[in-house]
C-alpha cells in the first residue's frame, strides 16, 4: 500500500553522508544548502539516511512550507539505488523516493540470519 505519492516532475536528490535523524526542518535545509549546494525551497524532494539505513527521511517543499516524511524499518535496511563510480546526486526516478511502496525505490535488505560458531 502506498501512503505517498509523489509525482514525476520532481528531481529527487539522495544525500550520499549519513543523516542525524534527530534533524528536523532547518537542520535538513542546512545540509541540502551546504552539502548538496541546492535549495530547499524548490520544488525538489531530497532524501535522506541513517547510518544503518534503517531510516530514512524526505524534505520537499510544498505550496504552504516544508514538509518531513519518515519510516523507520523494524527489521532490514534500505538498499540504496545503483550509481555509476562518481555517485550522481540526483535520481529523476520518483520511485526513489516511493519508500512506502513495496518494490519500488527503496529495497528492503532482509536482516542478515546469525552466524553459526559451531
Amino acid at each position: 500500500m502506498s501512503l505517498l505519492s509523489l509525482p514525476s516532475s520532481l528531481r529527487y536528490y539522495l544525500y550520499n553522508g549519513t543523516t542525524d535523524m534527530g534533524k528536523s526542518y532547518n537542520g535538513l535545509a542546512i545540509v541540502v544548502r551546504s552539502q548538496l549546494r541546492c535549495s530547499p525551497l524548490n520544488a525538489d524532494v531530497f532524501i535522506f539516511l541513517n547510518k544503518h539505513r534503517n531510516q530514512v527521511k524526505l524534505l520537499l517543499w510544498q505550496a504552504d512550507g516544508l514538509g518531513i516524511y519518515q519510516k523507520r524499518l523494524e527489521k532490514g535496511s534500505f538498499e540504496l539505488p545503483k550509481q555509476g563510480a562518481d555517485g550522481p546526486r540526483d535520481d529523476p526516478n520518483p520511485s526513489t523516493a516511493s519508500f512506502y511502496s513495496p518494490g519500488s525505490g527503496f529495497k528492503k535488505r532482509p536482516v542478515p540470519k546469525a552466524l553459526s560458531m559451531s
